[in-house]
Protein backbone atom coordinates (compact mmCIF):
# COMPACT_ATOMS: atom_id res chain seq x y z
CA UNK A 1 0.00 0.00 0.00
CA UNK A 2 1.43 3.31 -0.98
CA UNK A 3 1.68 6.51 1.42
CA UNK A 4 0.06 8.78 -0.70
CA UNK A 5 0.72 11.80 -2.36
CA UNK A 6 1.66 14.74 -0.66
CA UNK A 7 1.01 17.83 -2.54
CA UNK A 8 2.43 21.59 -1.70
CA UNK A 9 0.50 24.36 -2.53
CA UNK A 10 2.63 27.30 -3.09
CA UNK A 11 0.97 31.24 -2.44
CA UNK A 12 0.93 33.71 -5.08
CA UNK A 13 1.29 36.70 -2.93
CA UNK A 14 1.04 38.11 1.23
CA UNK A 15 -2.05 39.26 2.15
CA UNK A 16 -1.68 43.03 1.50
CA UNK A 17 -1.59 46.07 3.71
CA UNK A 18 -1.81 49.59 3.16
CA UNK A 19 1.22 52.19 3.71
CA UNK A 20 -0.01 55.74 4.46
CA UNK A 21 2.30 58.81 3.00
CA UNK A 22 3.03 61.39 3.98
CA UNK A 23 2.73 59.89 7.90
CA UNK A 24 0.35 59.02 9.98
CA UNK A 25 0.06 62.63 11.11
CA UNK A 26 -1.68 64.17 8.28
CA UNK A 27 -3.08 68.18 7.75
CA UNK A 28 -6.24 69.56 6.27
CA UNK A 29 -5.38 70.12 2.45
CA UNK A 30 -2.33 67.58 2.29
CA UNK A 31 -1.72 65.00 -0.79
CA UNK A 32 -2.06 61.50 1.14
CA UNK A 33 -0.97 58.79 -0.84
CA UNK A 34 -2.04 54.94 0.19
CA UNK A 35 -0.01 52.21 -1.42
CA UNK A 36 -1.23 48.58 -1.23
CA UNK A 37 1.32 46.83 -0.29
CA UNK A 38 2.21 42.79 -1.34
CA UNK A 39 4.93 40.43 -1.48
CA UNK A 40 4.63 38.39 -5.19
CA UNK A 41 5.45 35.09 -5.07
CA UNK A 42 6.10 34.64 -8.94
CA UNK A 43 5.79 37.15 -12.00
CA UNK A 44 1.81 37.14 -12.48
CA UNK A 45 0.30 40.21 -12.90
CA UNK A 46 -1.41 41.58 -9.79
CA UNK A 47 -4.49 44.04 -9.96
CA UNK A 48 -5.10 46.19 -7.10
CA UNK A 49 -8.70 48.05 -5.58
CA UNK A 50 -8.87 50.37 -2.80
CA UNK A 51 -11.90 50.69 -0.81
CA UNK A 52 -13.37 53.58 1.49
CA UNK A 53 -16.20 52.77 4.52
CA UNK A 54 -16.71 49.00 2.02
CA UNK A 55 -17.36 51.37 -1.04
CA UNK A 56 -14.76 50.95 -4.37
CA UNK A 57 -12.89 54.04 -5.00
CA UNK A 58 -10.47 52.43 -7.38
CA UNK A 59 -11.12 49.31 -9.33
CA UNK A 60 -8.84 46.63 -10.27
CA UNK A 61 -5.97 48.27 -11.86
CA UNK A 62 -1.99 47.59 -12.11
CA UNK A 63 -1.51 50.85 -10.00
CA UNK A 64 -0.46 50.25 -6.47
CA UNK A 65 -1.27 53.42 -5.19
CA UNK A 66 -4.21 55.77 -4.52
CA UNK A 67 -4.15 59.35 -4.12
CA UNK A 68 -6.08 61.89 -1.68
CA UNK A 69 -5.55 65.13 -2.90
CA UNK A 70 -5.98 68.33 -0.96
CA UNK A 71 -7.62 65.92 2.11
CA UNK A 72 -10.84 67.05 3.48
CA UNK A 73 -13.05 66.29 6.36
CA UNK A 74 -15.04 64.63 3.91
CA UNK A 75 -12.04 61.82 3.55
CA UNK A 76 -12.22 60.93 6.73
CA UNK A 77 -13.13 57.03 6.57
CA UNK A 78 -11.99 53.48 6.83
CA UNK A 79 -9.91 52.36 3.93
CA UNK A 80 -8.43 49.02 2.71
CA UNK A 81 -7.32 47.20 0.04
CA UNK A 82 -7.13 43.85 -2.15
CA UNK A 83 -5.22 42.75 -4.27
CA UNK A 84 -6.09 39.52 -6.88
CA UNK A 85 -4.59 37.80 -10.01
CA UNK A 86 -5.13 39.03 -13.46
CA UNK A 87 -7.33 35.73 -13.93
CA UNK A 88 -9.20 36.77 -10.88
CA UNK A 89 -8.73 33.08 -9.24
CA UNK A 90 -7.15 34.10 -6.75
CA UNK A 91 -8.07 37.82 -4.15
CA UNK A 92 -7.18 38.52 -0.82
CA UNK A 93 -8.45 41.46 1.25
CA UNK A 94 -6.56 43.79 3.86
CA UNK A 95 -9.00 45.21 6.99
CA UNK A 96 -10.04 48.40 7.64
CA UNK A 97 -7.11 50.86 7.63
CA UNK A 98 -5.60 54.69 7.83
CA UNK A 99 -8.89 56.90 8.61
CA UNK A 100 -7.71 59.96 6.56
CA UNK A 101 -9.27 63.54 7.22
CA UNK A 102 -10.20 65.59 10.51
CA UNK A 103 -10.99 69.16 10.42
CA UNK A 104 -7.64 70.75 10.51
CA UNK A 105 -5.33 68.00 11.72
CA UNK A 106 -6.33 64.33 12.11
CA UNK A 107 -4.25 61.25 12.41
CA UNK A 108 -4.57 58.09 10.41
CA UNK A 109 -4.70 55.38 12.12
CA UNK A 110 -3.71 51.27 11.03
CA UNK A 111 -6.10 48.25 11.53
CA UNK A 112 -3.90 45.03 10.82
CA UNK A 113 -5.79 41.92 10.17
Amino acid sequence: MSDGLHIQIRELFTSPEIQVDPSLFVEEGENVTLKCMTNPKGSAGLLYTFYKDSQMIQSADLETSFVIGKAREEDTGSYRCSVQSQDGKVEKKQHPSPRPCRKSSFRCKYHRG
